[in-house]
């Protein structure tokens, strides 16, 4: 990315990383971009029951990348090791479901889809 270092208080990228050649790239540039003590929320579609994330940068076949990566243009299925990845790059992570911090109103208000899964809270410290 183009921006300074310690530049922006907030990032919201919500279901992006997974389209992304390099997440860890991308993660480590929003780290850098972010300001010490602010935050980050940084969503993907978690794959229920997978510990691991698999991906393989040899399959490019949109009908294989949709079987195994659940979409055509996914790159890979995150695991329930996804939150690693963020700790590795240097946030601290904290998941919470939509449902742990605002009413079924606001959820409907919002859009909001619970079945999504986690929101990862990321602070840069």
């Amino acid at each position: 990315m183009s921006f300074p270092n310690d530049q922006f208080d907030a990032i919201y990228c919500s279901h992006v990383l997974e389209h992304v050649t390099e997440d860890r790239t991308a993660i480590r540039e929003f780290w850098r971009i972010l300001r010490p003590g602010r935050w980050a929320l940084l969503q993907v579609p978690i794959t229920p029951g997978l510990e691991v994330t698999a991906e393989d940068e040899a399959i490019v076949d949109p009908n294989e990348r949709a079987r195994l990566y659940g979409q055509w243009d996914h790159v890979r299925a995150y695991g329930s090791d996804y939150p690693d990845r963020l700790r590795e790059e240097g946030f601290n992570v904290t998941a919470f479901r939509a449902d742990d911090i605002l009413t079924s109103k606001q959820i409907i208000h919002w859009g909001i889809e619970t079945c999504e899964g986690p929101i990862f809270y990321c602070q840069k410290v």
